[in-house]
């Protein structure tokens, strides 16, 4: 098969591959639409805690199913499906407690020894792999992974409805998260960012006023606008460790922060006593659990949420190098990059 092969950082080769072979209890699915997730740019750029070359990267997918490893599967050849990429131990704390997708033993799909979606075909364990609506498109299939996360992150905060919200970055995760506070019921839900296309796109998502942080002062749009003691819930879906301590001054006290987004270099918080003079609850968030990739597909099959406004580029995987370097450079106005497959 024809795959984009991740051989050295800033480097992806388009090389004839074998087909990955299907055990029992998986199913081989023929990718339609893949997207190029902002985690698969750390690894291009080799900041990623865990992706690393030589692999087939690629986990937001969606494609047809061409062959399934055991009789008794409850897959047939020419069905839709989608794929939630993360394959656990089952036997740990974690894993028995529910919370799998913090298992430590976690193998997500696009890594060394798990062939992803920048390939033709990938191959699945049947409990990960989930019907595609009829009344959804590929594209939409490929979407249901990034919005998961935003909805993950939304439903570990304290969202609820007429919260008042800030997302300081209005990339794809970003933007997700926006939707699905959106679709959780907050008020008031402030974007910010330095770009002013991905602030547009924030605004047709559902943020209520954006901010390009090189023009206007964010704290003080969020006092005058949302309330002077600030908003109650702050995410980071930019990664940039000086957004901590942004969220800081712009969250009231007794509210919170999560962070979805990765980090490349350590992050030092310089306001320390903002945290602990107002109480802030600090929380990280993990991709997503099943509960929140399922519910991500009805968000998505019955309207209630708008995601293909996040594609701003369609490309043959013969161009997967050109979609990291466009993501990566931000050399055009760039949202999500699909990868297509005839």
């Amino acid at each position: 098969m024809k795959a984009a092969v991740f051989t050295a950082p800033f480097r992806i080769e388009i090389r004839e591959v074998p087909e990955p072979e299907v055990g029992p209890g998986e199913v081989k699915i023929k990718v339609k639409a893949a997207g190029i997730c902002g985690s698969e740019v750390h690894a291009y750029n080799g900041t990623h805690p865990f992706r690393h070359p030589p692999a087939i990267m690629g986990h937001e997918l969606a494609g047809v199913v061409v062959e399934a490893g055991s009789a008794e599967s409850r897959f047939r050849p020419g069905e839709r499906v989608v794929v939630e990429p993360q394959k656990t131990c089952g036997s740990c704390l974690y894993c028995q407690s529910g919370d799998y997708y913090v298992c430590r033993q976690k193998v997500v799909l696009g890594t060394t020894n798990w062939s992803g979606a920048f390939g033709e075909y990938v191959v699945a364990p049947e409990a990960i792999v989930h019907p595609l609506p009829e009344e959804m498109s590929f594209e939409e299939g490929a979407l249901v992974e990034p919005l998961a996360v935003g909805l993950h992150a939304v439903r570990q905060s304290s969202v609820r409805l007429g919260s008042s919200v800030v997302v300081i970055g209005a990339g794809t995760i970003g933007l997700a998260t926006i939707v699905c506070a959106r679709a959780q019921g907050a008020g008031k839900i402030v974007a910010a960012d330095v770009l002013d296309f991905n602030l547009k796109v924030a605004a047709r998502m559902g943020a209520t006023r954006t901010v390009n942080v090189r023009r206007e002062r964010l704290a003080e749009i969020v006092a005058a606008e949302v309330h002077a003691a600030g908003a109650e819930i702050g995410f980071d879906a930019a990664g940039y460790p000086a957004v901590v301590d942004d969220l800081i001054s712009v969250v009231r006290r007794k509210g919170e922060i999560v962070l979805v987004a990765l980090f490349e270099e350590p992050v030092i918080i310089k306001n320390s006593f903002g945290i602990i003079g107002g109480e802030l609850r600090i929380k990280g968030v993990q991709m997503y659990n099943r509960e929140d990739f399922l519910a991500a597909i009805d968000l998505i099959r019955e309207r209630r949420v708008e995601v293909l406004p996040l594609v701003t580029h369609r490309l043959p995987v013969e161009e997967a190098q050109r979609g990291l370097e466009i993501l990566y450079r931000k050399s055009e106005d760039v949202v999500k990059v699909l990868l297509i497959y005839p």
